[in-house]
């Protein structure tokens, strides 16, 4: 191959961090939770526990509805926090008239959190200030220094999360309504140690209130913590090649590939290439908005363009396709 793009996406969560490991070869631990088998094969007078409370827990929640499942559903995470709907309210705007560079992570939360006050006091809600900054968000990111990206992963990455990724109004009533019926308990806490058992698993957490701890007995665990993002932590073949021979090198956050904003991969020699090329959630990293169909549209065309340069003819091709796609 002349030129090679690494769009590889998402990758299997990391497992729960006990002493006790041997409960990932049972049969009632699902590591994929995209995989349909996490959601066949249950009974309704059996109990679940999702670890995680993001879009991936909804997805599985969605998925064991479909499959007739009427269990009781535990959902547990650090925080616990619930997902918010999107509702259609305009973007509060005013905010990007004080938003310039040089961008400093505490005088960005002051300023986040002055307009979010002002949103409240017209009626809206908070969402809508981080909706209008979308556009700025991978600006921001890049000029934030590595402390302050850190400080954010550490501190706000999670709230940032709720606000950021919300869910259809439709969906998120339906979730409500699996609350209401205590068909979905949604914790706050973090596991302790996890054994195997006859039936399934005993769980022991701590509840993040009150540090009590908890025993959960439950017949499967779907492990919905989000996509692992370190590439020196995946079991994939072709990154462990690409890593042994330097080939790539993972971003300074650990988040992805290190890479150039176009996409261009960075070797363990800091030698940029023009060869191979990454995109999507490879350059979380770099650009941390790098998941969503307006970002991996951009990126698609943007690297086609780098791929295609010397082919002006093919551009123009491309150019018009993707007028007619937008």
């Amino acid at each position: 191959a002349d030129k090679i793009l690494l769009a590889t996406g998402n990758y299997e969560p990391s497992p729960p961090a006990v002493t006790n490991s041997t409960f990932l070869h049972s049969k009632n631990y699902f590591s994929n939770p995209w995989s349909e088998k996490a959601v066949l094969g249950l009974q309704n007078d059996q109990t679940i526990l999702i670890i995680g409370t993001g879009l991936t827990m909804v997805d599985v929640l969605l998925g064991l509805r479909e499959k007739n499942f009427n269990g009781k559903i535990i959902a547990l995470s650090p925080h616990g926090y619930n997902i918010l709907p999107h509702r259609e309210l305009p973007p509060q705007r005013y905010i990007l008239d004080e938003l310039s560079p040089p961008y400093d992570l505490e005088n960005l939360f002051r300023l986040f959190y002055k307009h979010v006050r002002e949103a409240r006091k017209r009626g809206l809600s908070g969402e809508t200030v981080v909706d209008a900054i979308r556009t700025r968000t991978q600006e921001i990111w890049q000029l934030l220094s590595l402390n302050d990206k850190k400080k954010f992963m550490t501190h706000l990455r999670h709230l940032w999360g709720v606000a950021r990724h919300r869910l259809p109004a439709y969906v998120h009533q339906e979730i409500q309504q699996m609350i209401k019926e205590e068909k979905l308990n949604v914790i706050a806490g973090r596991i302790r140690n996890i054994t195997e058992c006859e039936n399934g698993f005993e769980i022991k957490i701590r509840k993040r209130k009150d540090l009590s701890e908890q025993l959960l007995k439950v017949a499967r665990i779907i492990n919905c913590t989000g996509p692992e993002t370190d590439i020196r932590k995946q079991k994939n073949s072709l990154f462990c090649s690409l890593l042994n021979k330097g080939i790539i090198r993972p971003d300074v956050m650990n988040l992805g590939i290190d890479a150039t904003t176009e996409g261009h991969i960075i070797d363990e020699n800091n030698i940029v290439s023009n060869q191979i090329f990454a995109i999507g959630s490879l350059l979380k990293g770099k650009l941390w908005e790098s998941i969503a169909i307006p970002e991996l549209r951009e990126q698609a065309f943007k690297v086609a363009k780098l791929i295609l340069k010397d082919r002006s003819k093919k551009i123009s091709d491309l150019e018009m396709h993707t007028s007619v796609i937008k």
